[in-house]
C-alpha cells in the first residue's frame, strides 16, 4: 500500500513538474497539434476546456507558492540526474504539498468527466490518434538524447 502511495505521488509529481517545464515555455504555433484538436472541438467544448484549462493553471500556481526557495533550487540543480533530483523533492514535500498535490488529481479529474463525456466517437479515436503519436515522438528524441549523451537507448 505505501509502495502504491509512492508510485501515484511519484507519477503526479513528474505530471506536476512536466506541467511547470511545460508552462514556461512559448505557445506551439498555430499548425501544431493542439491547434488542430481544437478546430474539432464545437464551442460549448472549447468552452469546457478553456475553463479547465483555466482552473488548472490555477492550481498549478497555488503550488508554485507553496514552494520554498531550496525546493525551487532542488528541481533546478543540474548536476544532479532527474531522477535524484525528483527523489530528493519528493522527500522535501510537507504533508500539505502531498494533499494539495492529491486534491489537484482528483479535480483535473472531475474536470476532465464532463468534457471526455461530451465528445463524439470521432472526436475521440481522433485525440487517442494524436495521443499515440505524441508518445511515439516522445519516446524517438528520448532514445536520440541518450544516444547523443552516449547512454545505451532503451
Amino acid at each position: 500500500m505505501k509502495r502504491k502511495i509512492k508510485k501515484i505521488t511519484g507519477a503526479l509529481l513528474a505530471m506536476f513538474m512536466l506541467g511547470l517545464a511545460v508552462s514556461g515555455q512559448q505557445p506551439a504555433p498555430p499548425d501544431q497539434q493542439g491547434q488542430l484538436i481544437r478546430n474539432r472541438l464545437t464551442e460549448e467544448q472549447k468552452t469546457m476546456l478553456r475553463n479547465e484549462i483555466a482552473k488548472r493553471n490555477e492550481i498549478r500556481e497555488a503550488f508554485k507558492a507553496t514552494l520554498t526557495q531550496e525546493q525551487k533550487d532542488m528541481l533546478t540543480n543540474f548536476r544532479m540526474t532527474q531522477a535524484e533530483r525528483m527523489k530528493m523533492f519528493r522527500a522535501s514535500l510537507t504533508q500539505a504539498q502531498v494533499n494539495m498535490i492529491r486534491t489537484r488529481q482528483r479535480e483535473m479529474k472531475a474536470l476532465q468527466r464532463p468534457l471526455k463525456a461530451n465528445l463524439t466517437q470521432g472526436q475521440r479515436l481522433y485525440l487517442r490518434r494524436m495521443s499515440m503519436n505524441r508518445t511515439q515522438i516522445n519516446r524517438q528524441l528520448y532514445r536520440r538524447a541518450r544516444i547523443r549523451q552516449g547512454l545505451a537507448p532503451h
